[in-house]
């Protein structure tokens, strides 16, 4: 997948139980292998960037 623009992007910290934890998102357009226009967000969370990634495919319609 090729990205090709980045919406937003952000740092920021979290608390959780009284611990600070520091967040970084970011949500990019893209095209898949067959050029159909994609949406990438992606959240990691602490020091060691453990977090999760969303795909989807954009229709139009």
């Amino acid at each position: 997948m090729r990205l090709n623009s980045t919406l937003a992007q952000g740092r920021y910290h979290y608390s959780c139980d009284g611990r600070e934890m520091p967040v970084q998102d970011s949500w990019q357009l893209g095209n898949d292998e067959q050029g159909r226009r994609s949406l990438v967000s992606r959240r990691l969370v602490g020091d060691q960037g453990f977090g999760i990634e969303v795909f989807a495919l954009l229709e139009g319609g």
